[in-house]
């Protein structure tokens, strides 16, 4: 990898892990309607958390996960997150900036419209699982954020036909999952309003990348739920929140779309 891309990605890992601690924050106070202006405390004694006890990832790791104060445990979902949002970031910066020969060429505004999308799946997967909540705090300001900075990128490549594809995108698959919801009933609300942000970027690839997007979810989501049915003894009408599974293989068909549709196409002959 050339310096100027290594350095790229390391600011894309350090940019990540600051978002992930600021995500913390939103998958805490969200759910709990608190303001996200309070200063961070330690959720046991109330502790004003100070600077060096709010840097990502390293903080905990000095603190051995424990409060400085009172040396109550600190949930390891804080470094988790910081590192797995520091991981997404870099490795989308990887895939979406090094491949190309001068930087200045790569696709910068889809790159932020991905990252936006991976910081809203890191809240919304965690909230999802904790809660079975999809906030619409969080959903609802997605459309025009997402919405805007994909019709950018088209704009910006000169593609402003493809702008149609993310309004169809967002159109089939919110409709698909108010269908389902309607017949079957299995469909919560939140899954069918976050079914039309997650199109939006599906459709910006294209129809294959809908389907694609759309059957990955049901897989996902049905071999996890096949799981806890066999191993953690669950019933077959147990709760089992979709979200994260919609979000997961958007995600995967994102990165990997293209070749997982070439390879299928391949593997029937066409």
């Amino acid at each position: 990898m050339a310096p100027l891309n290594a350095l790229i990605v390391t600011i894309a890992f350090v940019f990540g892990a600051i978002i992930g601690s600021f995500l913390n924050v939103l998958i805490l106070r969200i759910p709990a309607d608190k303001s996200l202006l309070n200063d961070s405390t330690c959720s046991n004694c109330g502790n004003k958390l100070g600077a060096f006890e709010n840097v990502p990832i390293i903080s905990w790791i000095f603190l051995r996960g424990k409060c400085r104060n009172c040396k109550a445990k600190i949930s390891a979902q804080y470094p988790l997150v910081e590192l797995f949002s520091a991981l997404a970031f870099g490795f989308t910066t990887w895939i979406l900036v090094v491949p190309v020969e001068d930087t200045a060429g790569a696709d910068w505004t889809l790159l932020i419209a991905i990252d936006y999308l991976i910081s809203v799946s890191i809240v919304l997967f965690v909230i999802d699982v904790r809660e079975k909540l999809l906030p619409d705090s969080v959903v609802f300001p997605s459309y025009f954020v997402a919405g805007a900075f994909l019709i950018a990128s088209k704009l910006i490549a000169g593609d402003p036909a493809g702008i149609l594809w993310i309004i169809i995108g967002a159109a089939i698959s919110f409709s698909f999952y108010l269908l389902l919801a309607l017949v079957s009933g299995s469909i919560g609300g939140g899954d069918i309003k976050l079914a039309g942000v997650l199109g939006m970027y599906l459709g910006f690839f294209g129809l294959g990348h809908v389907i694609l997007g759309t059957i990955g979810a049901f897989i996902l989501g049905g071999i996890f739920a096949l799981g806890l049915v066999l191993f953690k003894g669950a019933k077959r009408k147990s709760e089992v929140p979709f979200g994260p599974w919609m979000l997961l293989s958007t995600f995967l068909t994102l990165l990997f779309g293209r070749q997982i549709i070439a390879w299928y196409i391949a593997l029937i002959g066409l």
